[in-house]
């Protein structure tokens, strides 16, 4: 014995494809269908703060522009009043600052568009011979499934 793990967008199709596995000779009992759902609005996932990585990338940019107006502040520095060592200084502050205004200023705008949510999904689990095994993977195929995979035992 075999099983098939499939999954499905939650569309019609997914009906015609279990007539079409009742039609092909496996049985209602080795067929089983689990619908997806999206988490609730106050499940642990779906956080109200920027995470982690969210954070680090809103510092990326603060550093290399820091970085970068450092070195030009302290090449300018050799030839200017106060030296090389303060106008390095005075300049990666200025661009640290600089490069997090621009940083802000895109967080904002990327607020600003909604993140599109995927369909909830449906799971088939198949429970078949092995010498079913190639006409369902060929009917589920031909169906748009979204992911497929098989374990013997």
């Amino acid at each position: 014995m075999i099983e098939i793990l499939s999954i499905f967008k939650h569309t019609l199709k997914v009906e015609v494809i279990l007539g079409a596995l009742l039609h092909a000779g496996i049985e209602r009992k080795d067929i089983t269908a689990v619908s997806l759902e999206r988490p609730g609005p106050d499940a642990a996932l779906s956080s109200a703060g920027p995470s982690e990585s969210e954070r680090e990338a809103r510092l990326e940019l603060p550093f290399i522009l820091a970085t970068a107006w450092a070195v030009i502040g302290a090449g300018v520095g050799y030839r200017l009043y106060f030296g090389p060592v303060i106008w390095g200084i005075g300049a990666s502050i200025a661009g640290f600052l600089s490069g997090y205004l621009i940083s802000c200023i895109f967080q904002f705008l990327k607020k600003g568009k909604k993140i599109k949510q995927s369909e909830p999904g449906v799971v088939l689990i198949i429970h078949c011979r092995e010498d079913q095994r190639q006409r369902i993977e060929q009917l589920l195929s031909e169906n748009e499934v979204l992911g497929l995979t098989v374990f013997q035992y």
